[in-house]
């Protein structure tokens, strides 16, 4: 991951010199950026944010909890508006999905993410936006375990019934945006596209998480731990 960003960071710098060479060539020395003060956006974002269900591992096994654990990553859709700098947005996401077979057991994990995100553009010039951010996002974590064989005798079934099980976590994070634009003039001259990198700080909102069968609310000590540091890379379309 670190040398990705090495990677990218050294693309926008390149291009960034380029572009300012080629307007100066073409008599372009006194440009001047202009954007509209609101505009609107969306972008799709490739998200890591590592997670810990070891609390869980005597109640769950460890053919459960290390499927879950390998599940880090996830994609991530947001409708944003801006006003005079002000950035708000909205954002649903999937995570990387488990499925494998254990035994008799067929498991299954899969991640959805709620969340609402703010921000503001404390630079903003033709080339880069630098943006401090704020999300709030509730994951929503379900593992499912089943019965691999299709058919089963309703004995068999009573003596190990299915588990499905939800996991609901609030965090707030806390971070920064960094963006490099790729302009479109000839639609209209503020319509670009962006590829941008972000990171921000982890603070989980409630210790432990609300832990739900099909029909009930279940009560039980273990936490979910995660790292600090949530960081990613996005691509967005503005107008």
């Amino acid at each position: 991951m670190r040398l990705l960003f090495i990677l990218i960071f050294t693309f926008f710098l390149t291009n960034i010199q380029s572009q300012i060479s080629t307007r100066d060539s073409l008599g372009y020395k006194q440009f001047k950026y202009e954007q509209s003060p609101y505009g609107f956006g969306a972008y799709f974002q490739a998200d890591v944010l590592p997670k810990d269900f070891n609390d869980f591992r005597d109640i769950l096994k460890s053919y459960n909890v290390d499927l879950i654990n390998m599940s880090r990553g996830s994609f991530i859709w947001c409708l944003k508006g801006r006003y005079k700098g002000y950035i708000v947005g909205l954002k649903f996401g999937l995570g990387t999905q488990g499925n494998y077979n254990h035994d008799s057991l067929k498991i299954e994990f899969n991640t959805t993410i709620y969340g609402i995100s703010f921000g503001y553009n404390i630079i903003n010039n033709y080339y880069l936006t630098l943006s401090p951010f704020v999300d709030l996002k509730w994951y929503r974590y379900r593992l499912l375990n089943g019965n691999k064989e299709n058919e089963i005798s309703l004995t068999d079934y009573m003596k190990d019934r299915d588990l499905d099980l939800r996991f609901n976590q609030a965090l707030v994070i806390g971070g920064v945006n960094i963006e490099y634009k790729f302009h479109r003039d000839f639609i209209i001259s503020y319509n670009y596209w962006t590829v941008g990198l972000y990171a921000g700080y982890v603070i989980k909102l409630n210790d432990k998480p609300l832990i739900y069968s099909k029909y009930n609310r279940l009560i039980y000590d273990g936490k979910i731990n995660y790292y600090n540091i949530n960081a990613g890379l996005y691509f967005s379309f503005n107008i």
